[in-house]
């Protein structure tokens, strides 16, 4: 005989109790162990295991200061750097600019499931902001 035991949790971790059954033929009641583990899929947010470039703090000089495609672990920001200064944005896709002008982050799945993820710009959901409508950021897999 199969039973079918439905298991659900809001909260991660690993469960354990036991089913206690009776039997019309015996006296004796029959224990199943049953465990249940729960958890979150989730992705790294290591720094070291996403950005190819980190840097620990932002030099104070000029011109090192103005660093380019490199996260500054003191800031906790990524800086693309000065990419379209005196470019043509017409020509961003062009194979010379997205060479300078692109980055590649590493999406590691740390969690005991598949993740299967989606990426959106808050600029592209924001509503009735002219400053978000600008689509100067593209992503690509």
């Amino acid at each position: 005989m199969k039973l079918f035991v439905k298991f659900f949790s809001k909260t991660p971790g690993v469960y354990e109790s036991n089913l206690t059954f009776d039997n019309s033929f015996n006296l004796k009641k029959m224990i199943v162990p049953v465990w249940g583990k729960t958890d979150f899929p989730s992705i790294s947010n290591l720094p070291k295991s996403i950005f190819h470039n980190i840097k620990k703090s932002r030099p104070t000089t000029t011109p090192e200061c103005y660093i380019s495609r490199a996260f500054v672990q003191s800031e906790g920001v990524f800086d693309f750097g000065p990419l379209l200064i005196g470019k043509d944005a017409n020509k961003k896709e062009e194979k010379e600019i997205v060479s300078v002008n692109s980055s590649v982050f590493k999406l590691l799945n740390n969690g005991s499931y598949p993740n299967e993820l989606e990426f959106a710009f808050l600029s592209s959901v924001m509503e009735g902001d002219p400053a978000f409508k600008k689509n100067i950021f593209t992503i690509s897999a």
